[in-house]
């Protein structure tokens, strides 16, 4: 009886991967009995069940998950989550790994699944998960357009659009990203002029899809009758984050007592708990969660009310101590590159808050209850353990990255600009938080994992080669090119 042949390697069926693939990536929400949730998916949840815009975000990740719910169970969000996750991190090893292997995407899952924030974002009920996939897809399509199929080509702009439409700072993160990878691509040695790379292929795909989603996000509140804007009470977003700066107020302080708008009465509460986040030493953005969720902007009348004088307290307080506020951004981007550990916010939201009370009032009956027995609700997640096991692992993957640049920048220069690209993707998503919001632990871990991602890669793709029995030479190796 013949024996069969060991060269050929054993293939795993990419049905198979992708079924296995879904359950690492949701083995955290099903150990929680009910998909994650945070204070913002009750606004996200509740929007497209009570057709009503959201003035302080895009309407369109609750557009997305209505379909997939149907006011009948969270689940299904989940699941479509883990699936274009999936997805997306195939594509990245069918664009850098030197022979694709569906055993080596599995394996990447499952380490992703048990040491990285990864599923904490695919499992809960917001659109932060976008954030990392988006960098993601821009990488592949960037530095492996000729490596995608025709299929890819297509999907990897319209996810890049989707992800863009679900939260208002993803725009930004992708038009810097981009912009630095087309740097990238002029700046270094490649094939063709430099006109023929700027207008590639590749790179029209992603300004159709960005300029797409400006569109659509525009559009929606030009017909809401809203004006062109992406979000119709941006302005006192903006003006929270400036009073956190104490710009804010050393302008109403001075302008108060010749003209009392409303939000004056609020100004002695705002300095005491400015004074009490500076006594304590808490995050930057702790004045202004507390004005737009604690109750303040509530009794000036809410958003719109406060919207209408919003713009004219953050543009004088900018022009007054323009110097001050670029210092302040920029230390809000620097305190948030420190920000990154996972299950942060992944509080209990008791019978009162937006999440709690939608489920209960819109879907069945069993499905509040289950909300109620999920580990998080029960606060038994244990989340330090996460922490220690997730920070141990990206330190890990960190050195492998470290060593594997000094060795091979030069010879393998797609991993290097991948890196690169990563890196700026990630200094973007801090720059937009750190500098324009609060500074939150969750803001980094949803981008972090990239890092754990390359690290993988480049382990498994050592560990590839070495069992093959062969050294491949960098000129052979499409790892290298």
């Amino acid at each position: 009886m013949d024996r069969p042949n060991a060269s050929l390697p054993w293939k795993l069926p990419t049905s198979v991967s992708f079924l296995l693939s879904l359950l690492f990536l949701l083995l955290l929400s099903l150990w929680n009995k009910f998909p994650l949730i945070f204070s913002d998916s009750g606004t996200y949840v509740t929007a497209a069940i009570r057709h009503w815009l959201p003035g302080d975000r895009t309407v369109f990740y609750s557009l997305f998950i209505f379909p997939l719910h149907m006011k009948l169970s969270l689940w299904p969000v989940v699941v479509a989550q883990a699936a274009v996750t999936y997805y997306v991190i195939r594509i990245f090893f069918k664009t850098f790994s030197r022979q694709f292997d569906e055993k080596q995407v599995l394996f990447t899952i499952l380490l992703l699944s048990l040491f990285s924030s990864l599923p904490w974002f695919v499992g809960q009920i917001m659109p932060d998960l976008f954030s990392a996939l988006l960098i993601l897809a821009i990488v592949a399509i960037v530095l492996g357009w000729d490596k995608l199929s025709r299929y890819d080509r297509i999907a990897l702009p319209v996810l890049i659009c989707l992800f863009i439409t679900t939260h208002l700072s993803y725009l930004l993160m992708a038009a810097g990203t981009f912009g630095f990878a087309v740097l990238l691509q002029l700046l270094t040695r490649q094939p063709g002029t430099a006109s023929a790379r700027l207008f590639s292929r590749a790179n029209t795909a992603i300004v159709a899809a960005i300029a797409a989603s400006v569109v659509i996000m525009l559009s929606i509140n030009i017909v809401a009758k809203r004006g062109a804007t992406f979000a119709a009470y941006g302005n006192v977003m903006l003006m929270a984050k400036v009073i956190d700066m104490g710009i804010g107020m050393d302008y109403l302080t001075e302008h108060c007592p010749e003209r009392p708008l409303p939000i004056c009465k609020v100004l002695p509460k705002l300095k005491a708990v400015r004074a009490s986040a500076d006594a304590n030493n808490k995050p930057i953005g702790t004045v202004s969660d507390y004005f737009l969720w604690a109750g303040p902007l509530d009794s000036l009348g809410g958003m719109r009310d406060v919207s209408a004088y919003a713009s004219e307290i953050s543009s004088g307080a900018i022009r007054a101590n323009p110097g001050r506020f670029v210092q302040e951004c920029v230390r809000g981007f620097i305190a948030q590159i420190g920000k990154f550990q996972l299950g942060d916010d992944m509080i209990r939201y008791n019978s009162g808050s937006l999440i709690h009370d939608v489920v209960a009032e819109e879907f069945p009956p069993a499905t509040v209850q289950h909300l109620m027995e999920s580990r998080q609700y029960q606060q038994t997640l244990h989340i330090d353990n996460f922490r220690i096991v997730s920070n141990i692992f990206l330190a890990l993957c960190v050195v492998v990255i470290a060593v594997f640049l000094l060795r091979r920048w030069r010879t393998a220069p797609m991993v290097t600009h991948c890196f690169l690209i990563l890196v700026v993707g990630v200094l973007f998503n801090d720059t937009v938080t750190g500098a324009l919001s609060a500074v939150h632990d969750r803001y980094g871990s949803r981008v972090i994992w990239l890092f754990m991602l390359l690290g993988i890669f480049i382990a498994t793709e050592f560990i590839k080669d070495r069992s093959a029995g062969r050294s491949t030479p960098a000129s052979s190796n499409p790892i290298s090119t």
